[in-house]
């Protein structure tokens, strides 16, 4: 059964004297064919369960020409491991976002993080303007690495895999010889060619005290 529709149009003058109709998504803009605005604005599910198609949109392009919505990047892990001032390695698994380590200065993380390859997505874009047809590119990759507080190793990366290193150790844009507050954040943003984008951060905390 289709689902009932108020079609009631309320009128009044148009500035080139026509009438403006006024129906379920208010008054239609001056100009605007009144019937044709209103067919457009109500949706009307036929005995399928689909949508009424109308003429004036032109026929909709079969479903395997329909490419895939655009969507954001995946960050599938975020692993650390701790290397003491001394050079001891310790595994401290994928961490969870927004986690919170102690730690103590002179420490360094060396993280990695991934993204699934087959998330990268195929894309058409046109050719001379659409006159030469057009051309499959695929997404590519952007990540970048921002701290509060201490060194990193690189600033950014354009793999599915990341790798980087931070050193809790003062950098050349820090005021203080420790984190402010004793607390330290790292986040990591990956961004696909299409504006997608994906973050994750972990921070670190510092008791006083601790310099190496």
């Amino acid at each position: 059964m289709q689902p009932a529709v108020d079609t009631r149009r309320e009128t009044r003058p148009a500035q080139d004297g026509g009438d403006v109709g006024c129906g379920l998504v208010g008054c239609l803009m001056v100009g605007v064919d009144a019937e044709l605005a209103e067919r457009l604005a109500v949706v009307t599910a036929d005995q399928d369960g689909g949508v009424v198609q109308y003429p004036e949109l032109g026929e909709p392009p079969p479903p395997d020409q329909i490419p895939d919505a655009d969507r954001n990047p995946r960050i599938l892990d975020f692993t650390v491991t701790r290397i003491t001032a001394d050079g001891e390695p310790i595994d401290l698994g994928p961490l969870p976002l927004g986690a919170v380590v102690q730690l103590e200065l002179g420490d360094t993380l060396k993280i990695s993080t991934s993204t699934p390859e087959a998330d990268l997505q195929d894309f058409q874009i046109p050719v001379n303007g659409g006159a030469g047809g057009s051309q499959t590119q695929t997404e590519g990759l952007d990540g970048a690495w921002f701290r509060t507080w201490g060194t990193l190793l690189a600033n950014g990366s354009d793999d599915v895999m990341s790798i980087n290193e931070w050193t809790l150790l003062p950098g050349n844009q820090d005021e203080q010889d420790t984190p402010p507050d004793g607390r330290a954040t790292l986040y990591y943003v990956l961004r696909d060619s299409r504006l997608g984008v994906a973050w994750w951060w972990i921070s670190v905390e510092v008791p006083p005290n601790t310099a190496p």
